[in-house]
């Protein structure tokens, strides 16, 4: 999980996935985004373009959830938590 910064994921994310690419090549992949604005697509789609994917496996996109809580975000994250499960 991340907060998005300004499109981009954070350094690191990045650095992570630099370090660990090797490893992460055959794994399934889930990733929760936290923004205030807009950004998560970009940054899902930098991140599978550093994993070298059409998708990650799972993904969730919380807005502001500290700030502004919603009450459907209780939903999304179960119905994420509920396809991570799966993944194993």
């Amino acid at each position: 999980g991340f907060p998005v910064w300004a499109g981009n994921i954070t350094p690191p994310i990045r650095t992570f996935v630099n370090d660990n690419l090797e490893s992460l090549k055959e794994k399934k992949i889930a990733a929760f985004a936290c923004q205030s604005g807009s950004g998560a697509d970009k940054a899902f789609k930098r991140l599978n373009d550093m994993l070298n994917r059409d998708k990650l496996d799972a993904t969730l996109v919380l807005i502001d959830p500290k700030d502004r809580p919603k009450s459907e975000n209780e939903n999304m994250i179960k119905e994420f938590c509920d396809k991570v499960e799966l993944l194993q």
